[in-house]
């Protein structure tokens, strides 16, 4: 989505934060859980030790992406036993439900999906910023500059922000 902004083909993404030469406007934090079958062994469990992936068949969505979870396992020095792969976070989860693996995605994918699939914190917890790239918020249409206010209050109507680490 970045580089459909960078050749001008949108005006504006709401997505997780990267760099950018463009405008970051911030909405929300969301948390990174990990998605497990409910019989694992882990499930009943209050949060899942993020170390624990190296013993776990990975589940790994979008592979080859730019994804939160590629950057947060990259940065953590995390490596995962691949054993599956989907092109969408749906089939990933319905994976997981199926007792092929382990996954894991971000808290508001799942928000309204119910499946028998337990979704734990990371220990540690980990979270991304989600926000609105745009290339000039001053150079923007009045329609877009009208977007992003609706954008930014309908988030804040609706989700407060709880986490203020930001990592």
């Amino acid at each position: 989505l970045y580089g459909l902004l960078n050749e001008q083909k949108v005006d504006c993404c709401i997505i997780s934060r990267r760099e950018y030469q463009g405008e970051w406007i911030f909405l929300q934090y969301d948390e990174l859980v990990v998605w497990l079958p409910e019989d694992h062994r882990l499930a009943q469990g209050k949060v899942y030790p993020l170390a624990a992936l190296t013993e776990e068949k990975f589940i790994e969505p979008l592979p080859g992406g730019d994804t939160d979870v590629a950057h947060v396992l990259q940065r953590e020095g995390v490596t995962r036993n691949i054993q599956f792969t989907a092109l969408d976070n749906y089939t990933t989860y319905r994976m997981v439900e199926a007792g092929l693996g382990v996954s894991i995605n971000n808290r508001l994918m799942t928000a309204s999906w119910k499946g028998k699939v337990k979704i734990l914190p990371m220990d540690p917890p980990r979270y991304i910023e989600l926000g609105i790239a745009i290339p000039s918020l001053a150079e923007a249409s009045p329609a877009m500059k009208r977007f992003v206010d609706y954008i930014r209050k309908w988030v804040q109507d609706r989700q407060p922000v709880t986490n203020t680490c930001g990592n």
